[in-house]
């Protein structure tokens, strides 16, 4: 018998496994929320088998008239495996989750919420779940229990197909007339089954519903997107489709490649279905992945309904299939003999693809039947193949190999610029609109460059214009995924457009980073082709004129072949640069031209980082405002969410190659010399030594002073002993001795490890071990802020100080902003110290944390002195929660 949870409930419903969610942590019963973090049928399959019921059969989120408290629960902390409870925060909104478990039935250990083994448990034994023997259930049985699931027909009924199990099960024979609602309202043997045969415990898969539809479009493949839900059609109402998500839509619907999807923004809210892109993408069913709630936000999509492209690497490539309206039958390759270079322009804007790239047979894979039968014969200008004419021949055979794949440029452009390489972005998914992230770098924008054909990514700018506009919003780190930027945009607004600058002539190829790699120039004249460069007509002049106009720093390497060879096309003339020079083709070239280049000559270039970060206005060059340069323009960096870990602030000392900021080898540079960095040779420095540079570095005391305990290093070394009284608030302004060492043992360069300083504090609360979390940094106490913190992470700070595990963790909301420190608890979560994972900003979102080790005084003994004692006590009883907290935005250095 299963045991019912004592701290989940689903209440005021039709039945116990029915109403609204509630969860009761630190003795409060409250309902849940998901306003945050989307719940689905397959978050909510979760809490129905933590309360011991079926299948989830609906989720839906109600909003009520005004805010009171709950538990916000974290879904991506649910689908990990913590239990319910585990992942609440305390919160307040107005937002209430509802949730309907089925009581006596259910699908186990299957792939989907329609497949699994099949397990029944009646009302009135209310005492465990029951397998049910393949001999007491047949077809019609199935066809109950895949409607009572809100499933399609049941396609697969075979004993053991999800794993077998030895008891309990089900003791009489089920004898459905396949028209019942419920399992259990159908009519069951009189006589009882003792027993039933390894490997005959049923198990069936019901297809997935004929739940999906695009109505009011031209075709059945476009239109508004509805799913058919607990016997509801409804609207999807959602603005964060991309086209991967809708391509699962088109597959779904036996439509050809996903080709736009958009929103509508309706007059008023009305009924719709809230689907996760993610766990769409995970490959779950569409249903497993809806909720209910109420939107004006309607998507429409539309399809190809009779070409696509199949088993390529993005939407505009793969094998080309066709469909025609009259046979409605199958999908047909398409024989490369009857496919020809205006066919594929056709296909390609038929698709919402740029212009064709590469057509060649198997080039995404072969298949063997059905082959279209006819050839063809497009003009090139109709607006898709099936509008085009064909032959009256049919086509009997093609040889193998021979089947169309199709590659389409992808619809990209920058208008408005001094080039074709240069100006606003814009991007075409139906029509053409400016592409916008606050979030692009060069790094990303790189991928537009090549799908442009141009060059390097030299620069990435935003502008704000007048007023707000259509724009593909892009998520950069979809394209950074390696899917192309299509693929990877949502309909939005917003005033502020995006302006990108590729070089246009000169690129460096398969590098470690946009300033180094195997150089190729191509000629507006010719406009043909990238060329690699034969080292034998490039020199060092000339790669500064490259480097320069990359926007990259000094050329450091120039080798051939040193990011790989190249067979053809060379580059035929010699570059004859005087090194100022803003282009490399405004340099002079040999008359004559060069015929051969050998093997491993092409020329590999890495050029340094520019000279672009700087800090100014402090009291030295280490210290002030950071400012970064590009496109010769200084400016300082704005918002941030910089922490110490990535800011690596210098002083004149550091620790290299440690785990920490406060560990490594030391190393010193002198104001005087700086000139480099150098290694501390061990018999020159000592304890006191250490004290002050822990102390200079902000750390804790010295725990471990040793030689090569963060490795070895040849050279430079620091040629004078450390006399340091400790006092001292930096490494040089120590006494040091008046001769120089020459020489230093191998194995004996400073290693030094220093104790993470005692900055964090709770404070306000009942004991030492509770309150509000508190941290020092650059000498100043303050809050910690609300973050994406969960008691796994808070766990950290228990234990740092000393406190045991982490028990509850909640933010409180104060009157007014103030000062704090944000953190990273990902940062703190890997082992790096708190101060390392902090930054400065300003919030009313204050953080309050428990830790099971609460501290209390014990009565002072008479022989001792009259002082404050403390004994640990064990909150045994307690349990730890997971806590998400709802990630807010950095403030501003």
């Amino acid at each position: 018998m299963s045991k019912e949870p004592d701290d989940v409930r689903l209440v005021g419903g039709d039945s116990r496994c029915a109403g609204t969610l509630e969860l009761k942590h630190q003795g409060d019963w409250r309902p849940a929320s998901d306003y945050h973090s989307v719940w689905t049928l397959k978050t909510a399959a979760v809490a129905c088998r933590d309360l011991d019921c079926g299948f989830a059969v609906s989720v839906g989120l109600r909003e009520e008239f005004s805010k009171r408290p709950v538990w916000e629960i974290n879904t991506d902390c649910v689908q990990s495996g913590s239990a319910l409870r585990e992942c609440a925060r305390s919160f307040s909104s107005s937002y209430i989750l509802d949730l309907t478990c089925s009581d006596s039935v259910r699908l186990v250990d299957g792939t989907s919420l329609c497949s699994g083994r099949l397990e029944v448990k009646s009302d009135q034994s209310n005492q465990w779940w029951s397998s049910v023997c393949e001999a007491d259930f047949d077809q019609q049985d199935a066809e109950v229990v895949c409607r009572e699931l809100g499933c399609g027909a049941p396609s697969v009924l075979q004993g053991a197909l999800y794993g077998e199990v030895e008891a309990p099960m089900w003791t009489k024979e089920f004898q459905c007339g396949g028209h019942e609602s419920a399992l259990l309202d159908c009519r069951s043997s009189g006589s009882a089954r003792n027993t039933c045969s390894p490997g005959k415990a049923v198990g069936l898969t019901c297809s997935e519903p004929d739940d999906v539809r695009l109505v009011g479009g031209d075709s059945r493949c476009a239109g508004t997107l509805e799913v058919k839900h607990q016997r509801d059609w409804r609207p999807v109402g959602d603005s964060d489709w991309t086209l991967k998500e809708a391509a699962v839509v088109c597959r779904d619907l036996d439509c050809g490649s996903a080709v736009s999807v958009g929103w509508r923004v309706e007059s008023s809210k009305r009924p719709a279905w809230w689907i996760n892109s993610k766990c769409v993408q995970s490959g779950s069913a569409l249903r497993e992945c809806v909720r209910s709630f109420s939107s004006s936000y309607i998507l429409d999509l539309t399809c190809s309904d009779s070409v696509r492209l199949v088993d390529g690497t993005s939407l505009c490539s793969g094998r080309l299939e066709v469909k025609s309206d009259q046979s409605n039958q199958w999908w047909s390759s398409v024989c490369e003999a009857d496919f020809d270079q205006q066919d594929a322009e056709v296909v390609c804007r038929e698709l919402g693809c740029g212009a064709p790239s590469v057509l060649q047979g198997a080039l995404y894979g072969e298949v063997e039947a059905p082959m279209w039968t006819k050839e063809f014969q497009c003009g090139g200008h109709e607006s898709a193949l099936l509008d085009c004419r064909s032959s009256g021949s049919a086509r009997n055979t093609c040889s193998p190999g021979k089947a169309v794949g199709l590659t389409c440029s992808e619809p990209v452009r920058l208008v408005g610029g001094d080039s074709r390489c240069a100006g606003t972005l814009e991007l075409k998914q139906g029509d053409w609109r400016p592409v916008f992230n606050y979030d692009l770098t060069l790094k990303t924008v790189a991928v537009v460059c090549r799908d442009l054909d141009c060059g390097s990514a030299v620069s990435v700018t935003q502008r704000e214009e007048s007023s707000n506009r259509p724009v593909w919003w892009i998520n950069s780190d979809c394209v950074q995924s390696g899917s192309v930027l299509r693929e990877c945009v949502t309909s939005s607004f917003t005033s502020y457009m995006l302006d990108l600058t590729c070089t246009d002539s000169v690129r460096l190829v398969d590098g470690t980073s946009l300033c180094s790699g195997r150089l190729e120039v191509k000629s507006d004249q010719s406009n043909q082709w990238w060329s690699s460069v034969c080292e034998a007509d490039f020199d060092q002049q000339d790669a500064e004129v490259v480097c320069r106009e990359l926007g990259c720093g000094a050329p450091s390497v120039l080798q051939g072949a040193l990011y790989g060879e190249v067979e053809a096309p060379m580059w035929t003339k010699e570059f004859q640069c005087g090194g100022n020079e803003s282009a490399l083709l405004d340099c002079r070239s040999s008359g004559s031209a060069r015929n051969t280049c050998s093997p491993g000559k092409a020329v590999g270039l890495t050029c340094s980082e520019p000279d672009e970060i700087r800090l100014v206005g402090g009291d030295s060059r280490c210290a002030g405002t950071l400012e970064w340069k590009l496109q010769g323009d200084w400016r300082p960096v704005g918002y941030s969410e910089r922490t110490l870990k990535e800011a690596d602030v210098v002083y004149s000392v550091r620790l290299v190659d440690g785990t920490s900021l406060c560990s490594g080898r030391l190393e010193v540079k002198s104001d005087q010399s700086n000139q480099w960095w150098s290694s501390v040779c061990e018999a020159d420095f000592d304890q006191q030594d250490a004290e002050v540079v822990c102390r200079e570095l902000g750390c804790g005391a010295p725990s471990v002073l040793q030689g090569a305990l963060y490795g070895e290093v040849e050279a430079p070394m620091w040629t004078k002993e450390f006399q340091c009284g400790g006092h001292e608030s930096a490494l040089l302004d120590c006494r040091s001795s008046g001769s120089a060492r020459n020489t230093c043992s191998p194995g004996k360069a400073v290693g030094l490890t220093c104790s993470e300083s005692d900055e964090i504090r709770l404070g306000g609360g009942d004991s030492r071990c509770a309150g509000t979390l508190e941290l020092k940094l650059q000498g100043d106490w303050r809050p910690v802020g609300n973050s994406d913190w969960t008691l796994k992470k808070a766990n950290v700070v228990c234990r740092n100080l000393d406190c045991g595990s982490a028990v509850s963790l909640g933010q409180r909301v104060e009157s007014s902003y103030r000062p704090v420190w944000w953190t990273d608890s990902d940062c703190v979560e890997t082992g790096f110290a708190l101060r390392q994972c902090a930054t400065s900003g300003s919030a009313p979102y204050i953080l309050d944390l428990t830790c099971s080790a609460v501290y209390v005084p014990a009565k002072p003994r008479h022989d001792q002195e009259q002082r404050s004692r403390y004994t640990i006590t064990s909150m045994s009883s307690m349990f730890p929660v997971c806590v998400a907290l709802r990630q807010s935005r950095t403030a501003a250095l």
